[in-house]
Formats: C-alpha cells, sequence, structure tokens
C-alpha cells in the first residue's frame, strides 16, 4: 500500500530516518532506488558496524557524507542537516576544518533550516575559523544567512570574536547549542543581534570566564551545564525568560552558582521553570528575601541540592516556601561525606510549619538516604502538598540490606500520609 503514494510524500516519510537507513529502503523496488537522494532531512550517524581502525571509521563516515552530499537531488530547500558523533582520528585534525567547511557550504546552501554539527568531543581544542568563513563565503552563504534557525555546535572551537559573528549573519535563529568548545572565553549576547533568539543552552565549556545577556527579549530558556565561571553571569532585560538551568557549575570565586543567582537577582519574578545545582546553606550569607519573594510565579522546580548538615534541610525548605505556584519539585540530595556521618547520627526534628499548596502534585526526590535532613524535607512537602498525586523517591545505599532498611523506615513514615506511592 505504502508504494502507491506519490514520491513526494515517499520522499517525506523516508526524510525522517537516519540516512543509512534511507538509503537501505532503494533494495525495496525499483521504483525506491533513488528516493534516498530526495531527502529534506540529512541525519548521519556512525555505521554500527564499527571497525576497530579509527583512521577507516573516519575516512568511511566522512566519505558517507560525501557521497550523500554528491548524490543529493533534493532541490533547494533543506529542512535539517544533522553530524552525529563523527569518528575520532589524531591524523584528521589537519584535514578537518575543510572537512566542515564543506558541509557547512552545502547545508548553508539548500537553506536549511536545522544544523547540529556534533563531532567526537576529542576534537574540542581545535578551533575552527567560524568569522573568516561567513566572511569569504557571505554570497553564496546568504540564502543560509536568512533561513537558520536552529543550530547546536558540539566540539566544534570557535572564540569570543566567532560567536559575535556567527550570531550577526544568522538574524532568524532561534536556537543555539554550544557544547565543548575551549576558546570562548568571555560570552556576550546581544539581542539587537538575534532578536528571536529563544532558547540557550550553553555546555562543557571550560574556559568560559563570564557570561553577558543584554535586551534578548525573545528569550525564554536559557541553560548551562558544567560550566566554571571566575566572573560575573549578567543578564540584563530578558523580559520573556521563563525557564534557567544551571547544573553542575562550580566557579572560582563562588563555589556553587546559587551565590550569584541569589545575590545578583538573577532569579525574576516571571521564571515558571528552575533547574539548579545549589548548596541551601549558602543562602544564610545573603539577604536573599527580595529574590526568594520573585519565585512565586515557579511551576517546575529541579534542585541538585548538596547537603552538609540540618541547615541545608531548613534553607531547602525555605526555597520551597517560596514558591505557592509549584505544580512540580524535584530535588536531588548530594550529601557530603562529613555531612552524611553526621546526619546519620542526629535525632529526628519536629515538621516545619508550611503552608499548604494545592498545585503541587508531583514531587521526586532522589539520593535519598534516609537520614533525619531527608525526613525534614520529605515530611514538610508531604504536609505542604494537600493535592500530592504522584510521590517518587530514589534511595541511596551502599548496600541491598541498608536500602531495604531505609525503603522500610520511609514507608512507616508515610504509609498513614499517602494513599499511592512510587518506587524506584
Amino acid at each position: 500500500m505504502i508504494s502507491k503514494l506519490p514520491d513526494d510524500i515517499l520522499a517525506s516519510i523516508i526524510s525522517r530516518l537516519p540516512f543509512a537507513d534511507a538509503v537501505s529502503t532503494s533494495i525495496l523496488s525499483t521504483r525506491w532506488r533513488h528516493l534516498s537522494t530526495y531527502t529534506t532531512r540529512l541525519d548521519f550517524s556512525p555505521s554500527k558496524k564499527q571497525t576497530s581502525n579509527r583512521e577507516k571509521r573516519f575516512s568511511n563516515y566522512a566519505n558517507m557524507v560525501d557521497r550523500a552530499l554528491d548524490s543529493h537531488k533534493g532541490g533547494q530547500f533543506l529542512e535539517a542537516f544533522r553530524i552525529h558523533d563523527l569518528p575520532y582520528f589524531s591524523g584528521g585534525k589537519s584535514e578537518l576544518p575543510h572537512i566542515i567547511k564543506r558541509w557547512l557550504e552545502f547545508a548553508l546552501s539548500k537553506q536549511v533550516h536545522v544544523i547540529d554539527m556534533h563531532l567526537h568531543e576529542a576534537y574540542s581544542s581545535l578551533v575552527f575559523p567560524i568569522s573568516s568563513f561567513l566572511t569569504e563565503n557571505s554570497v553564496a552563504l546568504h540564502p543560509g544567512f536568512q533561513s537558520l534557525k536552529e543550530l547546536s555546535l558540539q566540539a566544534i572551537g570557535f572564540d569570543d570574536q566567532d560567536l559575535e559573528s556567527l550570531l550577526k549573519n544568522f538574524v532568524l535563529l532561534e536556537r543555539l547549542s554550544i557544547k565543548n568548545s575551549y576558546a570562548l572565553r568571555e560570552v556576550l549576547i546581544d539581542g539587537d543581534w538575534v532578536p528571536n533568539l529563544k532558547y540557550l543552552y550553553i555546555s562543557s565549556c571550560a574556559n568560559i570566564r563570564s557570561i553577558e545577556i543584554r535586551d534578548a527579549t525573545s528569550l525564554v530558556s536559557l541553560r548551562f551545564h558544567k560550566l566554571r565561571l571566575s566572573n560575573d553571569l549578567v543578564l540584563e532585560n530578558v523580559p520573556m525568560l521563563i525557564e534557567f538551568s544551571s547544573c553542575d557549575n562550580r566557579g572560582a570565586k563562588s563555589r556553587y552558582p546559587i551565590d550569584q543567582i541569589f545575590s545578583q537577582g538573577i532569579i525574576s519574578e516571571q521564571l515558571v521553570k528552575v533547574n539548579l545545582s545549589a548548596d541551601p546553606s549558602h543562602l544564610m550569607k545573603y539577604d536573599t528575601e527580595s529574590s526568594l519573594h520573585k519565585m512565586v510565579q515557579l511551576k517546575h522546580t529541579e534542585l541538585e541540592a548538596h547537603m552538609h548538615n540540618c541547615s541545608s534541610s531548613h534553607q531547602l525548605i525555605r526555597i520551597i516556601e517560596a514558591c505557592p505556584c509549584l505544580q512540580k519539585l524535584e530535588i536531588k540530595f548530594c550529601w557530603s561525606v562529613a555531612g552524611w556521618f553526621e546526619n546519620r547520627m542526629l535525632c529526628e526534628h519536629n515538621i516545619e510549619l508550611s503552608t499548604p499548596n494545592d498545585n503541587l502534585k508531583k514531587v521526586k526526590l532522589s539520593g535519598f538516604i534516609g537520614c533525619p535532613s531527608d525526613f525534614i524535607v520529605l515530611s514538610h512537602v508531604i504536609t505542604k502538598a494537600v493535592e500530592l498525586e504522584e510521590l517518587s523517591i530514589e534511595i541511596r545505599a551502599e548496600t541491598r540490606k541498608i536500602r531495604h532498611r531505609t525503603r522500610a523506615r520511609v514507608w512507616q513514615h508515610l504509609r498513614p500520609m499517602l494513599r499511592r506511592l512510587v518506587w524506584s
């Protein structure tokens, strides 16, 4: 039945497959033989049958892409161009900039909407001169400047000037993802360059010292992961920002980013979702009430809480109490060694008074070791969430025996309070 469909519909269907799978459809019949050359999405993944020879893996992948581009007949329009995990080969480093240049030229000449260029992370130290690439090919690449909406770059090194040039050229860009780019130092993003930018993700760029985002009036989601900021994170005039994520980030001046987030007022009243890696006890060092009251609109909060003692749990409760509209709460407890032993010896604490929240429906607690501080937070949440529908607890234990014992304690503690308990 599917073979009775028009060619353009068949081409659209196989465009959703990885390129190797799309090519394999050519054996179905003579009519299908050349359909893969008309796909509007090119998605290249490494072969499942990998050779142990790195040079051969690299050349096989590069040749596969080159053959596909040479034979492509899909017209002047391409929805997506994706390179997934280009295999690492040290001998290919000198050739790699030319390969990337050739692939990007092809994609941009097709007025592509989405580019994912993900290389093996071992290539991160290489620098691809984006500024000169865009300048030297400005006429040929102009159609791509006016069409690209999503760009994801992994292990393609470029510096601050390259980033500025990229943003100024791709004026319709809505999503930007940067990972493993070690040449970036001081990131500046001006909304005048990319007025349509809505989603920004920066991860594992170890040498970034500061990030400054100004007048990004369309930005709705900002996510950082595994950064080591030694200077400030500056956000100015981001009125549409509703999602902020800062996880596993360590700085030279502040151990956890929550110090800057609360002390500098980065938390804003329009935020709906936050994901933070935090030491809750650091809240005591700042006059944070003005920032905490700005969390009133939050509906989804994810916290990686680095716990040290009972004060950590009390400060964590302060954050929860500051979110009356919260619908979903996820907390990952990360106990220090000293804090873990200290809390195993403590007695149970009284449950702190809380304001009922009939919005909070789903709660997930992971890294739960069953110490008194864990139970303080758990009891507070259960007391607060008067309309709770789902509670998930992931227990952290050294042995199966300890796991079963902790599970029994939690069940005994919660059984009178809950009708439904989801265990992980």
